[in-house]
């Protein structure tokens, strides 16, 4: 469980027609060949063949890696200085892809509005040496959309998952009065995400709750949200 099975591609796109045509090749009687398919164009994904055949089928279809980190843990320290007390709680993970399926999605059928992470690079506005993301075509034609390795990313992070910092305030501070000491403390939580995943959040929001690759699918759902508290402990006679 949790193995990507499927296309290798070249991890760019066509950038000219005479580059799409030198793809293609000949059957036994003559007949053109496509390389992929009847539809290929320009700004389309680069599939490699790899049995060597001279065109994509699913007999090209490789091992892409794994949606299991090779490891996950946590480290921490704590800081003291005089009245200052700092805690950092860190979470990390890596050696593992996830399927960022936002774009992969979008590329299946151009009936509803892309989204801002995908609208403006696609190879239907930009020229398809700038753009990072194939051209979007009525009904998903020229299959962009087929599983690839294009839509799988490194999603290893290291992730500042709690942060605590504490000021106490000495009784002396208050005189004679009744308060013998305040602690104003700091909390934040998913403060820092360190990554290069492109998508929302490289540890959480799957797909479902299945394991295996069923936890690596993202399907850009809300990610871990930030949250910060501030509180006050207040010390009495």
């Amino acid at each position: 469980t949790g193995q990507w099975y499927g296309y290798k591609t070249a991890n760019r796109l066509y950038v000219t027609q005479e580059e799409l045509i030198a793809m293609q090749s000949q059957t036994a009687t003559g007949a053109r060949q496509f390389y992929r398919s009847t539809s290929e164009s320009v700004g389309d994904i680069i599939f490699m063949d790899l049995n060597g055949d001279g065109v994509i089928t699913i007999a090209d279809r490789t091992y892409l890696g794994s949606a299991e980190p090779k490891a996950t843990g946590g480290f921490g320290g704590t800081v003291m200085f005089k009245n200052l007390y700092c805690n950092l709680t860190f979470a990390y993970a890596f050696g593992h892809t996830r399927l960022w399926n936002l774009p992969r999605n979008s590329f299946a059928s151009s009936d509803y509005n892309l989204s801002n992470l995908i609208a403006g690079k696609s190879a239907s506005i930009l020229s398809p040496y700038e753009a990072t993301m194939p051209r979007v075509t009525p009904y998903g034609t020229g299959a962009n959309n087929t599983f690839s390795d294009f839509f799988l990313h490194d999603a290893s992070y290291v992730r500042l998952s709690a942060f605590n910092l504490t000021y106490r305030i000495p009784g002396k501070a208050f005189g004679n009065s009744f308060l013998q000491g305040l602690d104003i403390t700091f909390q934040a939580t998913n403060l820092l995400t360190f990554t290069r995943y492109p998508g929302l959040d490289p540890q959480g929001n799957w797909s479902n709750a299945r394991f295996g690759t069923g936890m690596g699918v993202d399907n850009s759902e809300f990610p871990n949200a930030k949250n910060y508290n501030l509180g006050f402990k207040f010390t009495i006679k």
